[in-house]
């Protein structure tokens, strides 16, 4: 993995070692993919500590431990702070990927949005957003590899693990005529226009006005009496 010092340790970080970048709870970062494709791994998170998984021989699989599939992609994330974008290996969830499946292509900026957690054990999905798309020039990026071996404190690290979750199926909103449900309203009888219910409100603010309360029915009132006996 390529790494550089900043020649002015007091000066603008021009040079940053690269890192992985995810959307934490109550998170929104930006990136510009950089990546053909995205990679994937499974992982475990004991000890709120996301771990690799080694498959067959893995002792947390054993363990019964709980498997989580992670994405991956070279990207550039955008730093408001400082204006800056920042080169860095992006991670998804199973379902961010899923979402970004059909469409993802280089050059893509991506929006990464995650809740805030009401509970500590809440699992706020990431909701991903396409943004925009930029031309860039197709050429091999930097290898993803290095980093996550890193990252993970494991150089037997391989990617290529598909991502087990099925992308959702997405159909477009239509706007047909309401149903006719019966009991609810006669058919053909269209619902009171603005002019109705504000007759409607003006008789009964009248009655309240003679009578002190509001009509129930059969002339009885909220309180019981008639409203013959209300006014005698």
């Amino acid at each position: 993995m390529p790494r550089a010092e900043n020649p002015r340790p007091d000066g603008p970080q021009t040079v940053r070692t690269l890192d992985i970048a995810r959307c934490h709870a109550g998170e929104t970062m930006h990136f510009l993919a950089l990546s053909e494709r995205i990679q994937g791994l499974l992982t475990h998170w004991p000890k709120d500590r996301s771990m690799y998984c080694y498959g067959e021989s893995c002792k947390l699989c054993k363990a019964n431990a709980e498997v989580f599939w992670k994405g991956y992609l070279a990207a550039k994330v955008y730093q408001p702070i400082d204006r800056t974008w920042r080169h860095a290996v992006v991670e998804l969830t199973e379902y961010a990927e899923s979402i970004m499946r059909a469409n993802y292509a280089p050059g893509q900026v991506w929006e990464l949005k995650r809740s805030v957690k009401v509970k500590k054990s809440d699992r706020p999905p990431v909701i991903p957003k396409l943004l925009e798309e930029r031309p860039i020039e197709r050429v091999p990026v930097w290898d993803i590899l290095p980093v996550l071996r890193t990252f993970y404190h494991c150089r037997e690290l391989q990617l290529g693990v598909p991502n087990p979750r099925e992308a959702p199926v997405i159909m477009a909103v239509d706007h047909d005529a309401p149903p006719k449900i019966s009991g609810s309203e006669p058919q053909g009888e269209a619902p009171p226009t603005p002019e109705q219910r504000a007759k409607v409100k003006g008789q009964l603010q009248e009655f309240m006005m003679r009578f002190g309360t509001l009509p129930i029915g059969n002339g009885a009132t909220e309180h019981g009496a008639t409203a013959k006996g209300k006014g005698e």
